[in-house]
């Protein structure tokens, strides 16, 4: 139970940090595994203290959601129920045309983009945050259809 206290992380903190200061160094004969170095002897014997940083935490976060806002962020500030759904339904559409899941069409977040700004020429869906070149030729014309579909309902 030594050493429960710390996490798997924390414990790796320790062991780069002690191979960083030279107490212990990789043994190549024995597979990577650590072996105490000479320097380290005064350690051992109660002579010399050691003194090691505490590494922050680090929240966890996926790198999809970091600078995009996430799924239920997105539907609680949707204030066009029946757009969004008519732009979901077309990307829906296009994604099972094309045996691909609807995210790779467009992210949830770049359909409420084009719900915000609603565009109306392929210009300003090429402003539309995740509309690129390819995108824009590929689906920009349908969108555009749906999202003036809207403008007259």
């Amino acid at each position: 139970g030594i050493g429960t206290e710390l996490s798997v992380n924390e414990w790796k903190s320790v062991f780069r940090q002690l191979v960083a200061n030279g107490y212990l160094r990789a043994d190549p004969e024995g597979y990577g595994a650590l072996q105490l170095t000479e320097t380290c002897r005064p350690l051992l014997k109660g002579k010399q203290p050691v003194e090691l940083r505490k590494d922050p935490v680090v929240k966890k976060t996926s790198s999809r959601s970091q600078g995009s806002r996430s799924g239920a962020a997105i539907r609680d500030q949707i204030t066009d129920q029946a757009g969004w759904d008519a732009l979901r339904a077309c990307r829906k559409g296009l994604a099972d045309k094309q045996g691909v899941p609807p995210y790779v069409i467009f992210h949830d977040a770049t359909l409420f983009d084009m719900l915000e700004r609603k565009p109306q020429s392929l210009d300003e869906l090429a402003e539309v945050s995740g509309v690129g070149a390819a995108k824009l030729e590929k689906y920009g014309a349908i969108f555009l259809e749906t999202l003036s579909g809207l403008e007259r309902s």
